[in-house]
């Protein structure tokens, strides 16, 4: 059986894309905050080898604050079978953060993003009112 779906967006006409290492420069610092936040920091906090040597790949061990948050609900859910808001709403917030980032440096968004986590189920709306006041 197939399921119909419809997809519905409002599509900026005209993105300034002439402008892609300024946004990139201006994206340095969330992108640095994400690091830290999704990341982790064990790459750069410990690059040598345990032979001496210095080891510049990617790995990491997988520590980082949202990996954390993941595994803390997941065993929360495992013994009480709930997931706790506290968590989801943490969770939410970092992925949004993410993601808004991620569009604004694809230049699919001439927004700046905003450095805040949006914690709740729901992603909120800007009031039209607060751009124009002060």
């Amino acid at each position: 059986m197939i399921y119909p779906a419809a997809l519905t967006g409002h599509l900026d006409p005209v993105l300034s894309r002439g402008l892609w290492l300024v946004k990139w420069l201006l994206a340095v610092p969330h992108l640095v905050l994400l690091t830290v936040l999704v990341g982790g920091m064990s790459t750069w906090a410990y690059p040598w080898r345990g032979d001496g040597g210095w080891d510049n790949s990617a790995n990491t061990d997988g520590s980082s604050l949202l990996g954390v948050l993941v595994v803390v609900a997941g065993v929360i859910l495992l013994i009480t079978g709930r997931y706790q808001r506290p968590l989801f709403n943490s969770i939410m917030g970092v992925n949004r953060w993410v993601y808004r980032v991620i569009t604004y440096t694809a230049l699919m968004r001439d927004e700046y993003p905003p450095f805040r986590l949006d914690q709740g189920p729901t992603e909120p709306i800007p009031d039209p009112n607060e751009a124009t006041q002060g």
